[in-house]
């Protein structure tokens, strides 16, 4: 399901040419890890639904989890990086 917030981010980067790499979510936990890692991120923006995966990843590349922000959803403590309707 594709969150409404999600097209605003990605354009949002786009227009202000911020460097940025889509992530896909069908990818198996290593898949995702070599990915985020090759793409050298700093923040990630995940549905609630990934936010385990998310945890685990930016734990072993070295992401502060406060450079993680929630989008669609609420989660306690966790910013949220969308206005969540």
């Amino acid at each position: 399901m594709l969150q409404k917030d999600f097209p605003v981010i990605v354009f949002s980067l786009l227009k202000i040419a911020v460097p940025m790499a889509l992530v896909p979510s069908l990818l198996t936990p290593q898949e995702t890890l070599a990915l985020l890692k090759l793409s050298k991120v700093t923040h990630l923006f995940v549905n609630p639904k990934l936010l385990d995966l998310a945890r685990v990843a930016v734990k072993e590349i070295g992401v502060p989890e406060d450079n993680v922000y929630i989008m669609g959803g609420q989660v306690n403590g966790k910013r949220n990086g969308g206005s969540s309707s």
